[in-house]
């Protein structure tokens, strides 16, 4: 344990040296800070503390196993990676149902009881944060 506290640490350094390093405006700080903590509370299980993926878990969804992919990796799967194309997949909507083994997102947040808007802003958040850690010439700004 006390060494999982110490790679989480070390990867909280990292992050924020990373993001002082290419200028990122206050919001946009913030907003990959708290995706962080949102992808450690909700994401980290399944792909890692350190978004590289969980190779040594895998479940059975409909009979399959799936392994949950590297997510510091997306552009080399995907091309190029935005927020937005992020987005899509955490809300189970690239499949057009949640049958892959991750949950919908979307519907998660959504029952929470604090509306659409929470939903969205959570999703976002997460989104951001699984841009910022795939390679800063990968990324797509969106204005």
């Amino acid at each position: 344990m006390k060494s999982f506290v110490i790679v989480l640490a070390g990867a909280a350094l990292a992050v924020s040296a990373q993001a002082f390093a290419e200028d990122f405006d206050t919001n946009t700080l913030r907003a990959i800070g708290q995706g962080r903590a949102l992808y450690l509370q909700h994401c980290a299980s399944c792909h890692g503390p350190a978004a590289r993926g969980n190779a040594e878990m895998t479940f059975g969804t409909n009979g399959r196993t799936v392994t949950p992919p590297d997510l510091t990796a997306l552009a080399s799967r995907d091309g190029q990676v935005s927020a937005t194309h992020i987005r899509v997949h955490i809300q189970g909507r690239a499949w057009g149902k949640c049958t892959t083994g991750m949950p919908c997102w979307q519907q998660v947040f959504a029952t929470s009881g604090k509306g659409d808007a929470y939903s969205f802003l959570q999703m976002w958040k997460l989104a951001k944060y699984v841009q910022f850690v795939q390679a800063p010439d990968t990324r797509v700004a969106e204005r």
